[in-house]
């Protein structure tokens, strides 16, 4: 519910009363400013489930607000009741007549009254979630335009309605005026502020009024209420209807507006719809006439009966006669003398003859919901035989888009694809295709069927909505001339026709499946998103528009991005932004356009690996977006940002646009479509902070959404259960990881093949899941299927290959198999140096995987994919003892990563520094390692959001190495204190229990030994044992540091121990452990081995 635009509520600032426009009063009721201030609640603030967004209007007994349901993904109108602690007879009087609203919304089921969601407590204040309706009153519906008395009894009849619905529900409103009736966007009227609905005498004396004292009662007589509840105090609260006096008042408590009270009620008497009646003719009389009828000046002057007189007629030259009698009946003041009931009254004002009733059961009304059976029943009676002809599907509307004849085309294109997976590919593509035809073709027939069947629209909302889906047919047209082959241009047409090998052949298989599943959804044509999403584009779609024709390129455009042709799609762009912005009608009109146009660059350069030129155009787009309430765009741009901004390390940043695109998506009051994108880049963006339960929250519930929309069995819901997967293995919760890989492995199979890549990148997954709970062996299979997969799909020398070779090199490693490890690496190594040679053929490399799977779509060059895989080459050729080679290694990858521009350079940079001065410290090289840790703690102490843990261990590792290199005693205190505090924060990062924390205490023992405070040294040392020591397996790599761990606390207590009278004995024992745990860990132990058995010899071992 709203009843105020957006101008309106800048005019109802928190802690301000909002004065009536029509002057109402109630006796008794008039609001403290004070206690008004004082109740506001400020923007963000949480209701039970409902996140406070703006007020948009303030009434007698409570606030009203927009507010975003948190559970249910959608924009509402909370009604607040506003406490009074100095006077809880008033308070305990609103409490009733709140829960009387609610009361009587929940016994209606009406298109022209607004539905109430929930009825629920806050602090101690009751609350009511509606339906949120953006619009105005009528009243500021009458003064924005000239209205014609067309339009002016169209929409009272629709209100008229409304009331009628609730006098067949045994409901009195006894508050009917223009303010409120709420006339939305989409031309519906709807009545609402039931804050004095009461029930009608033949209902309390028949008992058709139940108390509703009970949680099961009030939830059950709520609409359209998925999941709601009231508290056991808000029960408890609740005044049954029927034990109210609320149709007979005691004299001098006449509730109500006195400018359209009928005479009885504003004498007090007892009342019944045809109150109602009367005050609605005045509203009309007065939309009709400029003025209301003569009526008494007072409510106690009104206690003589008489009928209200019509005054000037200023404006009624329009209105007929047959009109102006039925309003003059209407205005009786004697209640006989008026219509015995709404029903006959609009009969009278639209011509019918009087027996004629609306086809809302009774029954149904007053029940709150209507069974499906008989809701059929009731709209087939409805419909004549001439209704269902009038929308009949048009199958020839995609003739020449997706037809037969370009089934065939793009058969044909297909089969010329020499891949495995072309024809699985190629089904998959038909079959979404067909899909996306047929609820195109039947959200044609139900906008049709809106206006001219069920009357629920406007002719001109109907327009609307056939030019969104005319749009999106456009958007069809431009994918399948891409997929036929018929779009390229003669710059590339030669070499993709062919299509027997190569990255072009990748390009189209993989794009034209992106392609087809991000065609925009026929759904979204709906009126109400169409309404919600802002940016009502009301010109007609010919190509003689200069806008519509930029919109069909931009289509195109899109096509282009998605299966691979970046180049070309920008220039289409770029031209229909040029174009666009000379556009005779100007820049305000175009603006809408010009967000749309942002968006698609931003995601072209994104797609092209250009991601600060990316970032600039969709913070562009947003901009945009906000100036012309485009807010669809806004909310796509805002996603968009969320993603990159992630992807280039900045999550502040990216939370600022996230938040920003929550708050628009609310606005527009919640689409599945937009928010599934918004909370896929969310739950990346949690990842990236370290809240990874936020991060599955999120994932959730894009699965549900996608679940909803798709199925349970399509790629998009596999491609989210990857998603999920991960972060459940970051969480350890493995059994729940490994029900979404396996789901999303059945799942992508099925649909795609056994040699679709995708398939590979799954199972790719699923070795991660595998390596995360210990289980080598079976993640190495997984790695040897994904990489069958790959060597089919794309041939041998291609980055997935490459990557897929450096993660079994990984695993063997774990598994001990050093010398294997190697081999992969090696092969790894040879097909990335193979791809760098022909990058000028290339361009930039291929995604590894589908944008949603990795991360936005950056793409790095294969340079910058090689360096990771020389960083890992250099350490395990360090490991087995050949650092001249893992130097060479190393310094090929800083020449990479130091001339990298891509995303994550520093990073990467970062860590080729602390490999390399790793392999120094190894060395004896302890100036050069030096330099490399400073290097690297610099880089990472840049980034926009620094790994704490990475930090911690350079500032620690800094340390070791300035006790290495320390003269005197103040540098051994300066590099104890170093250590002591790269542990505090190791220990923030990591927690004080974690076996990495064993090389921080050992440095610390070991410098105080030097400092020669021995009897502080022992028990650093013992702690980083007891650390090491703790049960569990480790990989082989991790058991090998272990070792050398061990090796260097046992050698540091031996050293301690020996000084100690009669201990020598102990200390040999420790310097053998010593000896042996440095074998175990290998050549890079090597020198302190050597120390260890020096030390032995020395002492008489």
């Amino acid at each position: 519910m709203v009843i105020a635009t957006q101008s309106q509520r800048a005019s109802v600032p928190a802690g301000r009363s909002h004065d009536k426009p029509d002057g109402r009063t109630r006796t008794g009721a008039a609001a403290d400013s004070e206690e008004i201030g004082a109740t506001i609640l400020s923007v963000g603030a949480q209701v039970n489930r409902y996140r406070i967004i703006e007020v948009i209007g303030t009434g007698g007994i409570g606030v009203v607000y927009a507010a975003f349901d948190d559970a249910l993904g959608r924009k509402v109108a909370l009604k607040l009741l506003r406490p009074n602690s100095r006077s809880p007879r008033r308070l305990e009087r609103r409490r009733g007549r709140l829960i009387r609203e609610a009361q009587a919304l929940a016994r209606l089921s009406h298109p022209n009254v607004v539905p109430v969601y929930e009825v629920g407590m806050f602090e101690d204040r009751v609350f009511l979630a509606m339906e949120y309706i953006e619009g105005a009153t009528m009243r500021r519906w009458l003064r924005r335009a000239p209205r014609s008395a067309t339009e002016i009894l169209d929409k009272y009849m629709q209100a008229g309605r409304g009331l009628a619905a609730a006098h067949q529900a045994d409901i009195v409103h006894r508050d009917f005026k223009p303010d409120n009736v709420l006339v939305g966007i989409d031309e519906r009227v709807r009545v609402l502020d039931f804050g004095l609905a009461a029930p009608v005498p033949e209902a309390l004396a028949t008992g058709r009024y139940a108390t509703l004292g009970s949680h099961d009662q009030i939830t059950a007589d709520i609409p359209t209420m998925a999941a709601t509840s009231v508290t056991e105090s808000a029960a408890e609260s609740v005044t049954p209807l029927s034990s109210l006096p609320s149709l007979t008042t005691a004299h001098g408590k006449v509730m109500g507006t006195p400018a359209y009270m009928a005479p009885e009620q504003a004498r007090g008497e007892a009342i019944d719809a045809r109150a109602d009646q009367y005050s609605f003719c005045i509203a009309l009389w007065e939309a009709l006439f400029g003025q209301r009828p003569n009526a008494p000046a007072t409510v106690t002057s009104a206690v003589r009966p008489q009928r209200r007189k019509p005054g000037r007629d200023p404006s009624g030259g329009d209105v007929s006669a047959s009109v102006r009698r039925a309003l003059e009946r209407g205005l009786s003041a004697a209640p006989e003398d008026r219509f015995p009931n709404m029903d006959s009254l609009l009969a009278a004002l639209s011509g019918r003859p009087s027996s004629w009733s609306p086809s809302w059961p009774r029954a149904a009304l007053a029940g709150g919901l209507l069974a499906v059976g008989g809701l059929l029943a009731v709209l087939m009676s409805a419909l004549s035989p001439d209704d269902a002809q009038l929308c009949p599907r048009e199958d020839q509307a995609l003739a020449g888009v997706w037809d037969q004849s370009v089934r065939e085309q793009v058969h044909a294109r297909f089969g010329r694809v020499d891949r495995p997976h072309a024809s699985s590919t190629r089904s998959t593509i038909e079959r979404e295709l067909d899909r996306w035809s047929a609820r195109w073709l039947e959200a044609r027939v139900d906008a049709c069927e809106d206006t001219k069947v069920r009357r629920e629209q406007s002719p001109v909302l109907l327009d609307v909505r056939m030019a969104c889906l005319d749009r999106q047919r456009n958007a069809l047209a431009a994918v399948t001339t891409s997929l036929a082959g018929d779009s390229l241009g003669p710059d590339t047409a030669g070499a993709v026709a062919a299509l027997g090998a190569g990255q072009h052949a990748d390009q189209l298989l993989e794009g034209a499946l992106a392609a087809v599943l991000q065609l925009p959804a026929p759904e979204r044509c709906a009126g109400s998103v169409l309404i919600s999403g802002g940016a009502l584009m009301y010109e007609d779609p010919s190509q003689d528009d200069l806008l519509e024709q930029q919109r069909q390129q931009l289509a195109r455009a899109r096509s282009l991005r998605d299966i691979g042709d970046h180049e070309r799609a920008l220039a289409l762009v770029d031209a229909a932004q040029a174009q666009v912005q000379r556009t005779p009608e100007g820049r305000a009109s175009s603006q809408p356009l010009l967000a749309e146009v942002a968006l698609l660059r931003g995601q072209i350069l994104a797609a092209s690996g250009d991601l600060t030129g990316a970032a600039h155009d969709l913070r562009r787009a947003v901009l945009l977006a906000q100036t012309s309430a485009h807010d669809t765009v806004g909310v796509e741009a805002c996603a968009a940002l969320t993603d990159l901004l992630v992807e280039l390390g900045q999550p502040d940043a990216a939370q600022d646009w996230y938040q920003l695109g929550h708050a628009t998506l609310a606005r527009i009051g919640g689409d599945p479509y937009l928010e599934a994108a918004l909370r896929f880049a969310g739950a990346r963006l949690a990842v990236a902070r370290g809240d990874l339960r936020l991060a599955l929250a999120d994932q959730q519930r894009v699965l549900e959404i996608r679940e909803q929309l798709h199925g349970r069995d399509h790629v998009a819901v596999a491609r989210v259960l990857v998603e999920l997967a991960a972060i459940q293995t970051q969480l350890q919760r493995y059994p729940q990881a490994q029900a979404d890989i396996e789901r999303a492995l059945e799942i992508t199979t099925a649909e795609l093949g056994l040699t679709h890549p995708e398939v590979g990148l799954v199972n790719v997954g699923y070795a991660t899941l595998e390596r995360a709970r210990g289980a080598d062996r079976e993640a190495l299979s997984r790695q040897l299927d994904a990489l069958a997969i790959f060597e089919l799909a794309h041939g041998r020398v291609h980055p997935r290959v490459a990557t897929t070779y450096a993660a079994i090199s990984a695993t063997q490693l774990a598994l001990g198999e050093p010398a294997q490890a190697l081999d992969q690496l090696q092969i790894a190594r040879a097909i990335m140096v193979e791809l760098v040679g022909s990058a000028e053929l290339l361009g930039p490399a291929e995604l590894l995987a589908p944008a949603e799977l990795l991360g936005p779509a950056e793409l790095l060059a294969p340079a910058e994919l090689l360096a990771p895989i020389l960083v890992d080459l250099g350490h395990l050729l360090h490991l087995l003892g050949r650092d001249d080679e893992a130097l060479a290694e190393l310094d090929t990858a800083e020449q990479i990563a130091t001339a990298s521009t891509a995303s994550g350079a520093s990073r990467a940079h970062a860590r080729v520094l602390m490999t390399r001065a790793d392999l120094h410290v190894d060395g004896g090289r302890y100036q050069d390692a030096l330099v490399d840790y400073h290097l690297a703690l610099a880089m990472s102490s840049r980034e926009p959001t620094p790994d704490p843990a990475r930090v911690a261990f350079l500032q620690g590792a800094i340390a070791s190495v300035e006790l290495h290199l320390a003269q005197n005693e103040l540098e051994l205190e300066s590099a104890l204190t170093h250590q002591r505090d790269a542990l505090s924060l190791r220990e923030a990062a990591l927690g004080d229990d974690d076996p990495q924390l064993a090389l921080n205490w050992i440095w610390i023992g070991v410098s105080l030994i030097e400092l020669e405070r021995f009897a502080d040294a022992e028990q650093p040392l013992t702690h980083a044992l007891e650390l090491l020591d703790r049960p569990g397996e480790l990989a082989w790599e991790a058991s090998a540091r272990a070792s050398r761990l061990r090796g260097r606390a046992h050698l540091a207590l031996a050293r301690l121990t020996w000084m100690q009278p009669g201990q020598q004995p102990r200390a040999r024992e420790l310097g053998r452990a010593a000896q042996t745990e440095l074998e175990r860990a290998g050549p890079p132990a090597a020198r302190e081995l050597a120390a260890a058995r020096s030390w032995l010899r020395a002492h008489g071992d």
